[in-house]
């Protein structure tokens, strides 16, 4: 039925304006006050933990928990992987504004390789994800971040993990691999910004989560199941909307090699997602995110932006960016149950 129009309101002789106008209207001032005050809120949250001092037991590299880097190359760590190659290492990358390149740093924070990716464009690189794919171990570096400049597309580039022998102490080693392949990700609705990517090795998918002060949208993206035919060589992809994320400002996230958790952080606190054990397989990572997560509070950083699994995934760690940059290391078990 056709709705009734009061011929006595303000708007009846202007047929394109809806009857709702006025109060949708009145309530504009309390909605933008209301986003204006999140946003307040969010950043006074980071600049207190960029100002702060950081954590000394954090920082105390006498602790077994904690690994702090020596490379002074090392300012913005945004990414962050656990080697699957090389036992006790860890991949990681700067934020934007550094050359494309990678650092393996041993477990007594010295950088034993920097492997330089050639052909490669560092925009804005904001996650590492590690994982097996086309049955070798591969990275994938995300040049995903939305603050650099407007995007059309994102690239994430796949890159064979070397291996290195960290039993031997040595000089840097400077070393250069053109990528795998690389895949520009068109987004639905478009590119906005994203600081999160995370490898699924049990169905070669990418998942990545946007960053938002009111929580973001989580993509899926499958890597292409043919191998790239040329090292290098580029293939367009799409992302696939899949859930919404309830975490806010979430700067880093990371799966576990058996596709069975995903843990994703934000300046403050983690959040752990479990997928459950159905007729002998994993449920859809959509049916895992609509599941509220588990939550924990961070150690104090200056500003938390990596995250990765421990090899059994029982642990993980997580850095930060500003030096003295530390690889702490957080128990789950221990953390969930504070």
């Amino acid at each position: 039925m056709a709705q009734l129009r009061n011929l006595n309101s303000p708007d009846a002789t202007n047929p394109s304006v809806p009857i709702a106008h006025s109060s949708v209207m009145g309530r504009l001032p309390v909605v933008l006050l209301a986003v204006a005050f999140i946003f307040v809120v969010a950043y006074l949250i980071q600049r207190d933990l960029r100002s702060s001092p950081p954590n000394a037991t954090a920082l105390d590299s006498n602790q077994s928990d904690t690994i702090l880097l020596k490379d002074k190359a090392i300012l913005e760590c945004s990414g962050l992987e656990f080697s699957l190659r090389n036992q006790g290492g860890f991949w990681l990358h700067n934020d934007s504004g550094d050359s494309p390149r990678l650092f393996l740093v041993d477990k007594n924070g010295e950088t034993r390789l920097r492997l330089h990716i050639t052909g490669a464009e560092a925009i804005d690189w904001e996650d590492l994800s590690i994982g097996e794919i086309y049955g070798q171990s591969m990275l994938i570096v995300g040049d995903i971040g939305g603050n650099a400049r407007q995007r059309d597309n994102i690239l994430l580039y796949l890159v064979l993990e070397p291996k290195v022998d960290l039993s031997q102490a040595g000089d840097i080693v400077d070393s250069q691999q053109t990528p795998y392949g690389v895949l520009r990700v068109r987004i639905p609705g478009g590119v906005t910004n994203y600081e999160s990517i995370g490898l699924d090795s049990t169905d070669s998918s990418i998942l990545l989560i946007e960053k938002s002060a009111l929580g973001g949208r989580i993509y899926s993206i499958e890597v292409p199941n043919e191998k790239p035919s040329d090292k290098g060589s580029e293939r367009l992809v799409d992302a696939k909307l899949i859930s919404r994320s309830p975490i806010p400002t979430a700067t880093a996230c990371d799966v576990s090699d058996d596709g069975s958790k995903l843990i994703a952080i934000n300046y403050v606190a983690g959040f752990l997602y479990e997928r459950k054990m159905i007729s002998g397989q994993l449920e859809p990572w959509l049916n895992a995110l609509e599941r509220e997560p588990k939550s924990f509070t961070l150690p104090k950083l200056r500003q938390a932006e990596s995250v990765c699994f421990s090899e059994n995934s029982q642990s993980i760690y997580v850095s930060s960016e500003f030096a003295p940059t530390p690889i702490i290391k957080v128990d789950l078990q221990d953390s969930l149950f504070e």
